[in-house]
């Protein structure tokens, strides 16, 4: 039996990964496009369905020589991105359109982007791997920190039903499961290592962002260290990272509807007494004071670090952790998890109108 060589090209994938580069730039032999947003984009099927395994089930489907795929609520140029990373390696997003980018390649399965169950844990996917989303400025700053801490969140979060058919999301880490997307990237936060958030003023360390800005509020802004710059940044993070869709109704509501106590809510909101107990109590539990000198107490949601300088206002925020509770609209019957979601819907539905007699 004669001697066989073995014959190897050194520099075989970097000259595939050109050839398919070269090839979509000279737009040779296209045989798939796609569309969405009203706009269409030629690619290879090869490149697509090796980098998706939701592009490969499909195609292993199709019948046309040239199929055409449809991407309802994919935007053009997350597309014309996710294919820059398909094809190069690597992609420029701008950073207030990661998020929806990331979600993007989660609904297309693109790998590098998506976490893979698969993969052996020393194997997933980490900000160093070759799956790193490009920025022009250099690693380092903050803003840097937070869209890198983003890309995790949403590495780490999937869209699922709830036995009420209802959108839920899911941390993949552990499995919990929050009606609320914000309340649960503030979970999944609590999962990531590797990041670290330095206080400027007493350079303290904090692995989350909730847990700096809350350090940052109660220990320096209240003792004036903190200019009103900063200040305004924390509160503005605050919003940013624990705000929710019941946060906003209440901060919609007029003072009239919004009094200083926890029982001001107007009669048609009114709860039978072993209930409101109940809710009280559970509010109670997640509440911590903390003492300020220019400002007198300042309340924190210990659920996720949210900050409010007023208990009742928090304790409505509060509320929208709880299960458990339900608070049906005495005109409609319609039920809500909140008293400010009620407050709400009451005050926009149902204004002047008298609630019906019992």
């Amino acid at each position: 039996m004669s001697e066989k060589f073995c014959l190897r090209w050194n520099d075989f994938e970097s000259n595939i990964s050109v050839a398919f580069r070269e090839l979509r730039e000279d737009k040779d032999f296209f045989d798939v496009t796609l569309a969405c947003d009203d706009e269409t984009i030629e690619a290879h099927k090869v490149v697509i369905s090796a980098c998706s395994p939701f592009f490969r089930h499909i195609l292993a489907k199709a019948k046309q020589a040239h199929p055409f795929i449809y991407l309802k609520g994919i935007l053009h140029q997350d597309l014309l991105a996710l294919l820059d990373y398909m094809y190069n390696g690597e992609t420029k997003v701008p950073a207030e359109d990661v998020n929806r980018f990331i979600e993007a390649a989660q609904e297309l399965k693109i790998k590098g982007l998506v976490p893979d169950e698969v993969t052996e844990p020393e194997n997933k996917l980490n900000l160093t791997a070759a799956g790193e989303v490009v920025k022009e400025e250099p690693i380092g700053d903050e803003t840097d920190v937070n869209i890198q801490v983003d890309i995790e969140i949403s590495q780490r979060m999937v869209k699922i039903r709830g036995e009420d058919g209802k959108q839920m999301w899911k941390c993949t880490e552990c499995g919990k499961t929050g009606k609320i997307k914000n309340h649960l990237r503030s979970h999944v936060e609590t999962h990531l290592e590797g990041f670290v958030h330095k206080c400027e003023f007493c350079e303290k360390e904090f692995k989350t962002r909730n847990s700096i800005n809350s350090h940052k509020y109660i220990k320096h802004c209240e003792k004036g260290e903190a200019t009103d710059g900063t200040k305004d940044k924390v509160i503005e993070a605050e919003i940013e990272f624990s705000g929710t869709k019941e946060d906003e109704d209440m901060s919609n509501l007029n003072e009239s509807e919004f009094l200083n106590n926890e029982t001001s809510f107007d009669d048609s909101i009114a709860t039978n007494g072993e209930m409101m107990e109940q809710l009280i109590s559970e509010i109670s539990k997640r509440t911590e004071r903390h003492a300020s000198k220019s400002e007198g107490s300042i309340w924190k949601c210990t659920e996720c670090g949210k900050l409010c300088k007023r208990k009742d206002r928090l304790g409505l925020h509060i509320e929208t952790h709880l299960e458990g509770f339900s608070h049906p609209c005495k005109y409609c019957n319609r039920p809500y998890k909140t008293r400010g979601s009620l407050q709400m819907h009451i005050s926009t539905s149902h204004r002047g109108q008298k609630a019906p007699s019992d």
